[in-house]
């Protein structure tokens, strides 16, 4: 119950908060087309609501992302085996966790030397015996691949997020992005 009444709070002080950005705005133009007040006490008003106008759009920024982070803090993620990729404050994109059972990891790539989109689900080298059914985790040839290109597009993406690289990151995308191309021809 406490949650929903801090949810409600929370949301009806970001509606107030745009209804007193609205306001100042309102006051902005007024004072702008008056025609009766002086040019320089128009320009320091003006400048005054555009410092109250910064403060409280400053403010309305805090409690979204606040709101954001406690939504995504509730949605238990973990449970889900997912996980949240932030972009920026206000943007996410839920992602999900890449964890590949080492027990079960024999494909036909790995043991016959080539790749394969049609992996033979008889075909076991560890017990070279016949299975009659493929374990849930066990991963085919196309599935590594997938597991790859995903890898090295969440990289580019983390990447790409940042406002400056440094050499080895420009390194490092340059290489991520050879290695994309060749697994995609």
């Amino acid at each position: 119950m406490i949650d929903t009444i801090d949810r409600a709070t929370s949301y009806f002080i970001q509606k107030q908060l745009r209804k007193q950005i609205k306001e100042i705005w309102r006051e902005i133009e007024i004072i702008r087309y008056d025609i009766c007040i002086p040019e320089s006490i128009k320009s320091i008003e003006i400048a005054r609501l555009f410092e109250v106008q910064n403060d409280l759009e400053t403010e309305l920024c805090i409690q979204e992302e606040t709101s954001f982070s406690t939504f995504l803090k509730e949605l238990n993620l973990n449970e889900m085996d997912v996980k949240p990729m932030k972009e920026g404050y206000l943007k996410c994109h839920i992602l999900s966790q890449i964890r590949p059972n080492k027990q079960n990891t024999q494909t036909r790539a790995s043991s016959m030397g080539f790749i394969d989109n049609f992996p033979d689900p008889l075909y076991n080298v560890a017990n070279s015996t016949v299975p009659l059914s493929r374990s849930r985790h066990s991963f085919y040839a196309s599935d590594i691949l997938y597991n790859r290109k995903r890898e090295i597009q969440i990289e580019l993406a983390i990447l790409s997020q940042k406002n400056k690289l440094s050499n080895e990151e420009t390194a490092h995308r340059k290489k991520l992005i050879c290695e994309l191309r060749k697994l995609n021809s």
